[in-house]
């Protein structure tokens, strides 16, 4: 009989010393479409409708493929804009990432983009004035 050759995943995370069971992973940035709509105040009925449109022109993930989530982000009364902070991603990669988290035993809560994951940990709650470069050998990004 051969052996799996794979590691298994619940030794890994033993041997790592993880102690929880869930997990929050972030999704590579080229692989995701992620991008800040502006619309008029007012038109909060057909957002959901207004912003489906502008991302099936944008994004280069097929409609058909597509999981769209998005936010309300902050605005002021005197701006009389909503900003909308809009992610889209494939399906077929989501559940893969699903899927490996769900073999390794762990029960995965949300999935970020890499760049938000990197601003929520290295920043936190701290609202001063930041960069945070991210040089790697394949890509960079600057947020």
């Amino acid at each position: 009989m051969t052996r799996d050759p794979r590691p298994d995943p619940s030794a890994l995370c033993r041997e790592a010393g993880v102690t929880t069971k869930r997990a929050i992973t972030g999704l590579p940035m080229p692989s995701v479409f992620s991008t800040i709509f502006t619309f008029p105040e007012g038109q909060e009925k057909q957002l959901e409708e207004m912003i489906k449109n502008k991302v099936k022109k944008l994004s280069p993930i097929p409609e058909d493929d597509l999981v769209l989530d998005w936010k309300k982000m902050s605005s002021t009364a005197e701006e009389k804009i909503l900003k909308i902070s809009v992610t889209a991603a494939s399906k077929k990669m989501i559940s893969q990432y699903v899927n490996i988290f769900k073999t390794a035993g762990l029960s995965l809560l949300s999935l970020e983009t890499e760049a938000l994951a990197m601003v929520m940990d290295l920043l936190g709650k701290d609202r001063a004035l930041s960069i945070i470069v991210d040089i790697g050998a394949m890509k960079s990004n600057v947020l």
